[in-house]
């Protein structure tokens, strides 16, 4: 375990130096942040000109817990990364478990994905009228946090698709994308769908996530058996992203299958 710890602290300091070096305060601020309260603002707007105050407090809710599963979704190309710079290699020939690296060396769109859907939520709510207590927002707060961490699970499984089948990198990211966004809840009330596809939007932390922070928001009975819920599923997908970290590097060291580059 001291091991794993040490592997743990170090690669989080190599993907904290790598985000510092694409970001400055000015530019996350002025750069992502903007793009982000613009698009939140969008399918705001789309509830504001059906004339539906109900309507646009969930989509906007529902955008701004979005991005806090969306930007831990970051994990899949960072990951790609190493295998294009040609570290993976020598990754794998380490003398530790190549999920604690990959664990720690995406962990810096935690706090990111969590600042990005905080804000959203606190700033975007007022300015569209919801009606939303402001007790209630902040008391969202930790649920952001559970939902980007549960999430994390899922995005590192999918990072470890796309690691060993890296030429479907940009596929991978895009299905983790786009499956959050129209069957979690997000927009779209999870009743729409037929049944088949809400059971499968059950295996997805930020459907449990998200339902938990509707519930606090609007005081609603739930709240216990959500947060339940994104942790089972999150614990679930750590689970099956080590299995399959775990897997590649074991293939790679026995049949020499992991190259440099692309």
């Amino acid at each position: 375990m001291r091991d794993a710890l040490r592997v743990l602290r170090w690669s989080a300091a190599c993907g904290w130096a790598d985000y510092r070096s694409s970001y400055s305060v000015r530019t996350w601020v002025g750069g992502w942040l903007l793009r982000v309260f613009a698009q939140v603002a969008f399918y705001a707007f789309i509830g504001r000109l059906l004339d539906d105050p109900a309507r646009t407090a969930y989509m906007l809710i529902g955008t701004a817990v979005w991005f806090a599963a969306l930007e831990v979704g970051f994990a899949c190309a960072s990951t790609a990364w190493e295998r294009r710079a040609g570290t993976l290699p020598l990754l794998v020939v380490a003398p530790t478990d190549l999920f604690w690296v990959y664990l720690g060396r995406n962990a810096q769109w935690l706090p990111s994905g969590i600042a990005t859907s905080t804000l959203s939520l606190l700033v975007l709510s007022p300015a569209f009228h919801t009606g939303v207590p402001p007790s209630r927002l902040l008391g969202a707060i930790p649920l952001l946090a559970l939902t980007a961490v549960t999430s994390y699970g899922l995005a590192l499984t999918v990072a470890a698709i796309a690691m060993r089948a890296f030429g479907a990198r940009n596929i991978a990211s895009n299905l983790y994308t786009g499956v959050l966004l129209v069957f979690c809840g997000v927009q779209v009330p999870l009743t729409f769908w037929p049944g088949w596809v809400r059971a499968l939007a059950q295996a997805v932390p930020l459907t449990h996530g998200l339902a938990a922070v509707r519930a606090q928001i609007a005081g609603t009975e739930g709240l216990t058996g959500a947060i339940g819920l994104a942790v089972l599923s999150g614990a679930a997908w750590f689970g099956i992203a080590w299995l399959i970290f775990h897997g590649a590097a074991e293939r790679g060291r026995r049949t020499g299958s992991i190259e440099f580059g692309d």
